[in-house]
Parts: structure tokens; sequence; C-alpha cells
């Protein structure tokens, strides 16, 4: 990747293989991180091969997950969703999931781009991820080959242009129109999957603004009028983790927004909810592979 328009680093570390609670990392890793200097929150993550499995997570961003190489696997609320090289998919906000190399194939190579919510056009969201038959909400749209190539090369070539903020955000604008763009001449329906429970999204969106305090799942039950176990098992069906892990996600994903920062890392563990910095760095690497001072490193390098 270009070093141009933004911070840009890279990583290399030798294969190691761990083993946690959640998913097995192969962290053959080398990857290159481009940060917009003009829109917080606005970045590109581009990897060479490797066979890395990301365990269930979630972004405060929309992301763009577009295969270069190989054959990827995305989980997403319990389903698999199979990605060839030239295709992309778009993951909404706060959407939990996960992926790698898809089973029996080969390293994958693929580039993430991070677009914050406030670049959106209004209705975005809604119009996007929504089934054309039902109106269900999706929680992830594929774009075909051929279409993901020439839209996502135009967006990446004129981010890592450094032609400026405007530039930036009329590049963004641009390719949301397309995507929109491509999704009605498509004209056909796509699985949607479980329909979203109003009383999981009320609980969600409690749950995104007071990550940091302790949670309660039984208050949580008795704010939208269910049974306590009931709503364990209607949140787990609907996004593939119970309300606790999701918590988890939005505090990582806060925490890893302040790493560029400068902050130290035992107050960006307090102020995301985490207990301390040891159990902040347990969870951030099982979410990504490398502890927060790794990945600080990247974002910030000497």
């Amino acid at each position: 990747m270009a070093e141009r328009g933004g911070v840009v680093s890279r990583l290399d570390c030798n294969p190691v293989a761990e083993r946690n609670d959640d998913a097995e990392l192969t962290a053959d890793l080398h990857f290159s991180l481009w940060r917009s200097p003009y829109v917080d929150g606005l970045d590109i993550v581009e990897s060479t091969a490797h066979q890395r499995c990301y365990p269930l997570h979630l972004h405060e961003a929309m992301e763009i997950i577009w295969m270069q190489e190989g054959r990827g696997a995305i989980e997403c609320r319990g389903r698999q969703f199979l990605l060839n090289a030239g295709e992309a998919c778009i993951v909404s906000p706060y959407e939990i999931h996960g992926g790698g190399a898809a089973l029996s194939t080969g390293p994958i190579r693929f580039c993430l781009i991070h677009v914050p919510q406030r670049l959106f056009m209004p209705g975005f969201i809604t119009q996007y991820f929504r089934a054309a038959n039902s109106g269900a909400s999706l929680p992830l749209k594929t774009i075909p080959r051929g279409s993901a190539d020439r839209l996502l090369s135009d967006l990446v070539t004129s981010l890592l242009g450094d032609h400026g903020p405007e530039q930036h955000v009329h590049s963004i604008a641009t390719a949301l129109d397309g995507l929109l763009a491509l999704e009605s001449g498509r004209r056909r329906s796509i699985s949607a999957g479980q329909i979203r429970h109003p009383a999981i999204e009320h609980v969600k969106s409690i749950i995104r603004h007071h990550y940091a305090e302790p949670l309660n799942v039984e208050s949580l039950a008795s704010e939208v009028d269910l049974n306590e176990r009931y709503l364990i098992s209607l949140f787990r069906h609907a996004t593939g983790v119970p309300p606790h892990q999701f918590q988890i996600g939005v505090r990582v994903d806060h925490a890893r927004r302040l790493l560029p920062s400068g902050t130290s890392l035992s107050s960006i563990a307090t102020s995301s909810g985490f207990a301390d910095q040891s159990h902040l760095n347990r969870h951030f690497k099982r979410q990504y592979g490398f502890t927060p001072g790794v990945f600080r490193r990247l974002l910030l390098p000497t």
C-alpha cells in the first residue's frame, strides 16, 4: 500500500500458533494500515497472504471486506457467508462477525475499509441493509466480482491520493452512492436470516451507551419486559453471542479507537470498562490476535 494520505505502518511476525478460549490464531501476520489524517475512524487495512482466523467481534464503523486472493468465510448471526476472490461484502455497524480463510483452501489476501457512521448519507443503512422482498434487516451485503473491483479500487485510490478532507468525504459519498446503485440494479432478494427484534435492538443500544458500566441482565430484561433467560436466548439467536460478550466487543472496539491518542494503556482499559490493563490485553488479543501495545505501534510508528 502506498504511503500517502495518512499513517502507514507494517508489522512482520514469525508464524506462531496460540490457542485460547475463543479460537486458534495462526499469526502469519503481515499487513499495512492506513488512517485518514482528516476523518477520524476512516481507515484501510490491507493484508498479505495468511490463514488467520478472526474470532467474533464488532466495529462501530461499517466494514467493507474486499477479498483479493483466495476464498474467505465470514461468520455472522450463526451463518457462514463465502467470499471468493474479487468479491466483497459490507458488514453493518455493531454487527457481530468473524471469519478467515475458508476450510480446505490456501491463504487469503484481503482489504478492509472502515467507514464511520457520520459519513453515511441519511437513510443509507435503512436502504442498503434491507431485503428487497421483506424489509427485514440484513447482517451484511455482498458485492459481486467485477463490480467490487471497480468500485473499491476507485475508492482506495482516491483516499490514498491525499487530496484533502473534502475529497475524502466526497470519495466515501461516491462509493456509497455506487453501492446503492448496484443494489437497486440487481433486483434480487438476499436471504434475510433473522428479523431484528425491537427488544434486542433496544438492549444493544443500552449496552453501546453504557459499555463501561457493569452489565445487569436482570435490569435489561426488565427494561424490555422479557424474562431474563428468554432475553439471553433471544439475544444470542439474533447476534450469535450473549449480552456480556456483545458488551466486551463494544469495550474492545472503544479501546482500539483510543489507542492513537497516546493515553496510557491502563487509563484506556479503565475508561473502556475493563478492570485493569491485563483484562484489556486478554480480550483485545482474543479479538485481534495481538496486544494493544503491538496494535499501538502499528498506529504510531516511531
